[in-house]
């Protein structure tokens, strides 16, 4: 069974010691968003698997398989947000960009790198 992070463990799980830098306002409203993704994602489907899940329809290795693709386009949708947070919070004229280029620029690498790596694993190259 896997471990259920909090939206602030995850925000940090992505970005690492940078969410340091990032002002409280920013981070709140990040944590925010996690949160209220995290909700609605739970919200329609069970935490226990089915009965028909855990009769093997998926084998093992296949359902391990989807699970780290899942993780890996979780993390993508979690660098997504923080983009688009930072791109609202710039429009509605913050006097200082609340997160640096460089920053955005390593968000945009890791994100190409999780889309790319789950697509080579939904065909099977991985």
């Amino acid at each position: 069974m896997s471990v259920e992070l909090t939206a602030g463990a995850r925000l940090y799980a992505v970005i690492g010691e940078a969410v340091h830098d990032l002002p409280p306002r920013f981070v709140s409203r990040l944590e925010g968003i996690l949160k209220a993704q995290e909700d609605a994602q739970y919200a329609g489907h069970p935490v226990v698997p089915s009965a028909s899940q855990q009769s093997g329809h998926i084998n093992g290795g296949k359902r391990a398989h989807l699970m780290m693709i899942e993780r890996k386009l979780s993390g993508l949708d979690a660098i997504l947000e923080i983009l688009h947070a930072a791109h609202i919070d710039a429009a509605d004229g913050a006097d200082e960009p609340v997160i640096g280029e460089h920053l955005v620029e390593g968000l945009l690498v890791a994100g190409r790198d999780l889309l790319k790596t789950s697509r080579d694993a939904l065909s099977g190259t991985l």
